[in-house]
């Protein structure tokens, strides 16, 4: 039984194949089409791609599994509309005119199979599921977990109706607890701020999260973004005249009143105040407060003490390391690609539920499900593009000395990695000790924003020396906070705040990283290194050695790896 999970026609498409129950593949179709998020497009290049990795034809699928419920379109979600907004809310009129047409579900079929056919996958579409989108996300969480039981929060700017809903996973089943609706959405409540603050709605939501640790508690904005949402009868309440999503003439996700309470919007590119700072960090705060009273509320009525998190809102690492240290908290476990890219999982995940397979086989160890190039292709590719380059056998050592001595590594290695954090095989490489190397590659090689952090891959086997809290996070994906006599030593990997966003490395999952990072620790005495997604700002993670090639030659890195192939750019 093969299924074909997709998101498709949404922010970050994305497709998966699970083979009679097991994951075989998946990757977003922005590292394909080399557009960041590839918004409103059908990820046909990810679906040849999961098709030739797996030898099958189009013909071989037997169910396709969407991660949006396309089916309560435009019934349901056109009574909905009339029903939450009035005449006068831009939402309404822009919602309604385009949602409730191109979420029409025998539109979207029609319009997967052009496609299909477009992108040269000939035969028949196959059967096609709408699955909710909340459910999915939930599904691409509590299935890859590990645990029996847990308490599941989905949180999104939206999908469908739905903004954040909490389920119970037991066994098979996911149980929905609770339900927050449109226009109450922490999504839209926090890309409103991104959006005042100059940065893009959407995509700019993390750099908000950088930001946020160089400000400070600010009491006059603490009290008026309690105007805008707050904790009351056990649940959260927004004002969502604040933050409606819209088209006005300066913004699509704040009003005129919350102009009025906050101050003139921050021009995008223009100089961040203190004001700015402060503001970031009573957003990221009030986010923290509502979502650990959530997961407190439900630990409290189920006795669960395991959490799951998915959604958008779940790739904030801050909120996901406080939700982590809460004392009530066993274990926490997010996907990687808890952006609406995993609903292509949850969906699948959901089908193969639907059709009686397991979808609890599949605890998600590591995200290296994408293509992979062998030497011989690799070299081909170097070839045509007429580069020097040599072969080197033990090129984890080669790549621990060339660290050591300060050079900036571009390493391109085995299946791509999933998810907006590069893990180990799509990376940028650096040298953490060094205090001036993270202004270098943020300034000559990513072309960002000075106050982005880095994250620090750590050996498993070290973790407890140099975090705070000391657990596995292979996803990159949760924050904790350095031990204190460790600061000093990785200066370019460690926040202004004191906190990481850390990759704990093992060798049973990715042996090659983890050889290289004990090359450089048998160096250095120090078992981390600096990792930073392969691309520059604005453009997806690298995909295929052309990408890499191209990416390389367009920054201040120093040296290429791609297997065990070395160019420098010293040698032409």
């Amino acid at each position: 039984m093969n299924i074909l999970g997709l998101l498709s026609n949404g922010d970050n498409p994305a497709a998966c194949l699970i083979e009679n129950g097991k994951l075989t593949f998946f990757a977003e179709e922005e590292r394909f089409c080399r557009i960041k998020k590839a918004p409103n497009r059908r990820p046909i290049n990810a679906i040849k791609a999961a098709l030739e990795w797996s030898k099958l034809k189009i013909s071989d699928i037997d169910h396709i599994a969407i991660g949006w419920d396309n089916n309560k379109y435009p019934n349901y979600m056109n009574h909905f509309y009339k029903q939450s907004f009035n005449d006068q809310d831009i939402i309404g009129s822009a919602i309604q005119s385009i949602q409730l047409i191109e979420y029409n579900p025998e539109l979207e079929k029609r319009m997967l199979a052009y496609a299909l056919k477009s992108g040269g996958i000939e035969g028949d579409l196959p059967q096609v599921s709408f699955y909710s989108h909340h459910l999915s996300h939930a599904a691409s969480a509590y299935y890859l977990s590990g645990f029996k039981e847990a308490i599941v929060v989905a949180l999104d700017a939206h999908g469908e109706e739905n903004t954040t809903v909490i389920y119970r996973g037991q066994d098979h089943e996911l149980i929905e607890l609770e339900k927050y609706v449109q226009p109450e959405s922490l999504g839209w409540f926090y890309s409103a701020f991104t959006e005042f603050l100059g940065l893009k709605a959407n995509s700019g939501e993390g750099k908000v999260m950088g930001l946020a640790p160089f400000g400070s508690a600010n009491m006059k904005i603490r009290n008026k973004l309690d105007k805008v949402l707050w904790w009351e009868e056990e649940k959260y309440k927004i004002d969502s005249s604040y933050i409606c999503q819209g088209k006005r003439e300066y913004s699509q996700r704040f009003t005129d009143k919350l102009i009025l309470e906050f101050g003139s919007p921050r021009t995008p590119e223009s100089e961040i105040l203190q004001y700015h700072m402060d503001l970031a960090y009573e957003v990221q705060r009030k986010l923290e407060e509502i979502v650990v009273k959530i997961v407190n509320k439900y630990v409290k009525l189920t006795g669960i003490r395991d959490i799951c998190i998915s959604g958008g809102i779940g790739m904030n690492c801050k909120m996901n390391g406080e939700i982590h240290q809460l004392p009530e908290v066993d274990r926490l476990f997010l996907n990687p690609a808890s952006n609406d890219a995993g609903t292509a999982i949850g969906a699948a995940l959901l089908c193969c539920k639907d059709l009686h397979i397991s979808p609890l086989k599949n605890k998600l160890e590591h995200a290296y499900w994408g293509p992979e190039y062998s030497d011989i292709e690799i070299e081909k590719i170097i070839l045509n593009n007429k580069l020097n380059y040599r072969y080197v056998e033990n090129i984890e050592k080669f790549a621990g000395e060339q660290l050591h001595y300060g050079k900036i590594i571009a390493w391109f290695q085995g299946r791509m990695e999933f998810g907006s954090r590069s893990l180990g095989n799509r990376s940028i490489l650096a040298n953490p000790t060094i205090p001036e190397m993270k202004d270098k590659v943020n300034g000559t090689i990513k072309y960002r924003e000075y106050f982005r952090p880095f994250a620090p891959s750590i050996m498993e086997e070290y973790q407890q020396d140099y975090l705070y809290h000391s657990f596995e996070s292979p996803f990159m994906i949760v924050a904790d906070y350095i031990n204190n006599e460790k600061k000093a030593l990785i200066p370019s990997v460690v926040h202004v705040d004191s906190s990481i966003r850390h990759q704990t490395v093992s060798k049973g999952t990715n042996y090659r990283y983890w050889s290289l990072i004990n090359e450089f620790y048998k160096l250095s005495k120090v078992p981390v290194l600096l990792n930073t997604s392969f691309n520059v700002r604005g453009e997806p993670i690298v995909c295929s050695p052309q990408d890499a090639i191209r990416c390389f030659y367009g920054t201040g890195l120093d040296i290429l790896i791609m297997g065990n192939y070395v160019i420098e750019k010293n040698n032409g």
